[in-house]
């Protein structure tokens, strides 16, 4: 009786998106935490009243949820942030930075 055999190229590949989930958790994580002791420090000892640190953790959060809409808004329009990093290089005046002329948009 013959085994079947097995070829290293049948073997499932990696999976790419293995790495997003601890990824997407370590962000959040270090995010709450910063946001929940650097803003309470920051605003009792420079700014001397600390029930302002929620509205630093406020204005966090209604700048995240700006961007999450614009990503949702114009994912359509948008399909790389590359070619945007490319225009506010240039904006920028970097004039190191020549390869990213061709990845702006036309």
């Amino acid at each position: 009786m013959r085994l079947p055999s097995v070829s290293v190229s049948s073997a499932q590949p990696f999976n790419r998106s293995a790495g997003l989930f601890p990824g997407y958790a370590l962000a959040l994580h270090l995010h709450r935490f910063l946001e929940n002791t650097l803003a309470p420090a920051y605003a009792k000892r420079t700014l001397g009243i600390s029930a302002w640190s929620q509205i630093i953790v406020g204005g966090s959060n209604f700048g995240e949820l700006l961007g999450a809409l614009s990503v949702f808004l114009l994912s359509d329009h948008v399909t790389t942030p590359v070619s945007q990093c490319g225009i506010y290089c240039n904006r920028l005046g970097d004039s190191d930075a020549p390869f990213l002329d061709s990845l702006a948009p036309p």
